[in-house]
């Protein structure tokens, strides 16, 4: 399809304005371009298949950033040492159990496993207190599961419909007990001297993918360096978009983005993973 002379006019305004005024013309797309809206980071489930998978997001960026320009080389550098897993055999609350990879197909549509537990009639009734410390005491000692500091939340891996542990988390919903259970835990951190690099060099997003597109390819078209990891395997709505921090012109941009766009549409990821702390303790 031909052009007609009045769109190769506005072509060649927009083509000087980028020119002469990039972080104007930049700020006006950005302040009336319609963003989608990007999925909540951990959706509230007792199904663990739906949460953030930070170490395989985190691996995808390294990857995504070193088939890139070498400009992002030092950035992927850095993301490869965030995230430090640290196995422990410590005892925990059972009432900490957040979710597990795998789940009975009726448990996937609660937000918590209390509430599942609560609803499933067909579970164990334990008679007495000490029916149910007995039972806690004969769930084996290595029982793995893994614990998010950067989100607080403990996964375990599969609880199949007849797993004593679904009997004991009903009893306690019901008669407002406690029990603690020993596990061998990996606790799922984040390194801090890598994350306050990174914070203090580059603008880091987590947003919808169509997104993270539209903001890379205005960055480009004005000169300014961005750059995106497309949809991440896990979570096919969600990407990563990094910028430079130590760019005067950039961060106007950055804020002019932040400042016409809701918290729902992007989020600073740096500064999630740096303010989300729950710091492991014995439960």
């Amino acid at each position: 399809m031909t052009s007609s002379p009045l769109d190769k006019l506005e072509q060649w305004v927009s083509y000087m304005l980028m020119r002469i005024a990039p972080v104007w013309y930049a700020s006006q797309i950005i302040s009336t371009q319609k963003l989608p809206e990007s999925p909540t980071i951990n959706p509230l489930t007792s199904h663990a298949e739906h949460w953030f998978d930070l170490e395989q997001g985190l691996k995808y960026a390294r990857e995504t950033l070193y088939q890139g320009p070498a400009e992002w080389h030092l950035l992927a550098k850095d993301i490869s040492k965030l995230a430090l897993h640290k196995p422990l055999n410590r005892k925990m609350s059972l009432l900490r159990l957040t979710g597990a990879l795998e789940l009975p197909e009726k448990y996937k549509s609660y937000t918590t496993l209390r509430e599942a537990t609560l609803a499933d009639d067909e579970l164990i009734e334990y008679e007495s207190s000490s029916e149910f410390e007995a039972a806690g005491a004969a769930i084996p000692p290595q029982m793995p599961l893994v614990y998010r500091e950067w989100d607080g939340r403990v996964q375990a891996q599969t609880l199949a419909a007849d797993s004593p542990i679904l009997s004991l988390l009903r009893y306690a919903a019901i008669h407002k007990r406690d029990i603690s259970l020993s596990a061998d835990v990996l606790v799922e951190t984040i390194k801090p001297e890598p994350l306050e690099r990174i914070r203090a060099k580059y603008w880091w997003f987590l947003l919808h993918k169509d997104s993270a597109t539209i903001l890379t390819q205005l960055f480009h078209q004005c000169g300014f360096h961005a750059t995106h990891t497309g949809a991440l395997p896990d979570r096919p709505q969600h990407a990563f978009f990094f910028t430079h921090k130590r760019n005067k012109r950039i961060n106007r941009l950055i804020l002019t983005l932040m400042t016409q766009h809701k918290s729902t549409q992007l989020t600073e990821f740096g500064r999630y993973l740096s303010t989300h702390k729950h710091g492991f303790r014995n439960q």
